[in-house]
């Protein structure tokens, strides 16, 4: 099953049961995503106040951090019954993901705190909900994305 094309099961239910585990699925990912917010926002604050790096930095390196925290739940709960292709190769296409909408992220954070004077606490919050969509379709999609069987049963009748 993926985000797009929930693999079918047979019987009358078996489409609405695939939706109902591909929301699941969605929900779990974003109770992760919601403990990797606090992460971040923890790492961000120490970062910037405490080691006094300048907040687009700090969002990058925070980022790291909490998306190593994000994976470890991902792919214990989240994911669990998807593993395959060997935890590193999944880890480091999730770090992909994390480097990947950094540029998407990135300008909001600037243009809401620089420009806007929003703080920037809450300029990296509404930029992380930004990307969350995306970064659950790709997660899906492509990092743990299922292995479909196809069924091969003939069945001939006489």
């Amino acid at each position: 099953m993926s985000a797009l094309s929930p693999a079918p099961l047979d019987g009358a239910g078996a489409p609405i049961a695939a939706w109902i585990r591909w929301w699941s699925s969605a929900g779990a990912f974003g109770l992760v995503g919601l403990s990797g917010i606090a992460v971040n926002q923890a790492l961000l604050a120490a970062l910037v106040s405490g080691a006094r790096l300048n907040y687009l930095v700090a969002a990058v390196l925070a980022s790291a951090g909490s998306s190593t925290c994000n994976f470890l739940l991902t792919e214990r709960w989240v994911f669990r019954g998807r593993r395959r292709g060997g935890a590193l190769r999944r880890f480091l296409g999730y770090s992909a993901l994390t480097l990947g909408s950094t540029p998407l992220r990135l300008p909001i954070l600037y243009v809401l705190t620089s420009l806007h004077g929003v703080h920037y606490l809450l300029s990296n919050l509404v930029a992380i909900v930004a990307v969350f969509g995306g970064r659950y379709l790709v997660s899906d999609l492509l990092i743990w994305r299922q292995h479909v069987t196809p069924n091969l049963e003939v069945n001939v009748t006489e």
